[in-house]
């Protein structure tokens, strides 16, 4: 029974290939998030529950190609705002670092992905005094 509670206390000591970004989303939500303020680390909960977590999940963290992520973070472009997506692309690029210094992954196939731009501001439409004769 002991070599089995040193196994658990050690997670480096599991196969890194098993790992999925749940399992990087457990793990830095139990390891790291902790350390955050508190608007982020809900910001973090959010985007990976109802975004992230959906679509990629069950996914071992190894096999996430950065084509793949560009298509989803394409996608999400129909519905949301750039600044939206841009938040959630930044929650997975930073749990994606946290599991690559892990040594869960080689590399993180967030990095290189490109975001939508901010949307052009209209410019301010200026209205005219009118006729200010019907006035006195």
């Amino acid at each position: 029974m002991e070599k089995v509670n040193d196994r658990n206390n050690q997670p480096h000591l599991f196969s890194s290939q098993e790992e999925t970004l749940q399992t990087v989303y457990e793990k830095c939500r139990e390891q790291t998030w902790p350390h955050l303020t508190n608007s982020t680390r809900k910001q973090y909960v959010d985007n990976f529950e109802t975004c992230l977590l959906p679509k990629f999940g069950s996914r071992l963290v190894r096999k996430l190609a950065t084509v793949e992520l560009q298509i989803y973070f394409n996608s999400l472009s129909l519905n949301l705002s750039p600044k939206s997506i841009r938040l959630i692309h930044g929650t997975l690029r930073a749990a994606l670092n946290q599991g690559n210094a892990w040594g869960m992954l080689d590399r993180n196939p967030a990095i290189g992905i490109k975001l939508p731009r901010k949307k052009s501001v209209k410019p301010p439409v200026v209205l005219g005094l009118g006729d200010r004769s019907a006035d006195h």
